[in-house]
């Protein structure tokens, strides 16, 4: 990180990275030797993405598993080469969080500082410094955090921790993710709900229904006002949902995504419901109206009662 602890540098791909895939614009690296002896390559642990809607986001590295990598040698004879993962390859046309025509109010996003060739994470307009150094864990306002999933497939891993940090003092927060381990997998959710219950010690429920869009607001509207937060997940992709609000736009989400670790203010709008395709999601509110009914088969809703677990 840098002297003030607030940002990371970034790199800029190589030639032949960008390329091949333009969207990828700069990257963090580490390195990591690969069984090479004196050739280490280049791990990308963050890569700042121009989405199909001409926002640049954050993705989380898909380098895990070295049979799913493809691998760039660098621009310069000294370069080390880089990988970068296939599923992150393949889904660079994805909008993980919200087009940014429906985002009302960013409350906390990475940004990149172009005159310092950082990552810095900002709310509002301060930049904020992660509770740890090998990992990002960021304060939020209202005593929440957010806590950018540190693998692609590692969505519900980060929200749990969301979810458990919910209302905690920084030392309380920094006590809770001592043993945080990465993980890069899916799971199901009454895994997470089990998993959530024996790290918190109260009763997590699972929230699940096919319900037209005005039903299934309604009734997470419910659950948050009784409950607090609930990780929403829809077509395999876990996210924090704060608050549901009325304004004259129609109902107003408060998201934390943990892919991008963005915290957005969003209005409702039918691509929130729908799997992440870039057919969906290429332009704002406009689907076929023959799919409206299949967009919310796969919506859940996971959330922590104030009932200790029953034994």
């Amino acid at each position: 990180r840098s002297a003030t602890g607030c940002g990371r540098a970034l790199h800029p791909f190589p030639n032949r990275v960008q390329e091949a895939y333009p969207q990828c614009l700069y990257g963090t690296f580490s390195h990591k030797d690969l069984g090479m002896p004196g050739r280490p390559i280049r791990m990308g642990h963050d890569t700042m993405v121009k989405g199909i809607d001409g926002k640049v986001r954050r993705f989380p590295s898909d380098t895990h598993s070295t049979s799913t990598i493809v691998m760039f040698q660098g621009d310069g004879p000294g370069d080390l080469p880089v990988i970068l993962g296939r599923t992150f390859l393949r889904q660079l046309g994805m909008l993980y969080d919200a087009h940014k025509d429906a985002v009302l109010e960013s409350v906390g996003e990475y940004v990149i500082d172009s005159d310092m060739k950082q990552l810095i994470y900002k709310v509002g307009d301060t930049p904020v410094q992660s509770l740890r150094t090998d990992i990002d864990v960021f304060p939020l306002p209202g005593a929440k955090w957010m806590m950018p999933q540190v693998s692609f497939r590692g969505c519900t891993y980060a929200c749990e921790k969301m979810m458990l940090l919910e209302g905690k003092t920084a030392a309380e927060a920094v006590a809770l993710m001592h043993d945080f381990q990465v993980f890069d997998n899916r799971r199901e959710d009454d895994d997470i709900a089990a998993s959530l219950s024996a790290a918190s010690g109260l009763e997590a429920r699972v929230f699940s229904q096919q319900l037209t869009s005005d039903s299934c607001v309604a009734a997470l509207q419910e659950i948050i006002a009784k409950h607090g937060p609930v990780m929403l997940n829809i077509s395999g992709h876990a996210r924090i949902l704060d608050a549901i609000e009325s304004s004259p736009e129609g109902h107003v989400f408060s998201v934390r995504d943990p892919f991008t670790g963005n915290f957005l203010k969003i209005r409702d709008h039918e691509e929130f419901w729908s799997p992440n395709t870039p057919a969906n999601l290429t332009k704002v509110g406009v689907v076929n109206p023959t799919d409206k009914l299949a967009l919310r088969k796969n919506v859940t809703a996971i959330f922590l009662t104030q009932q200790p677990v029953r034994i």
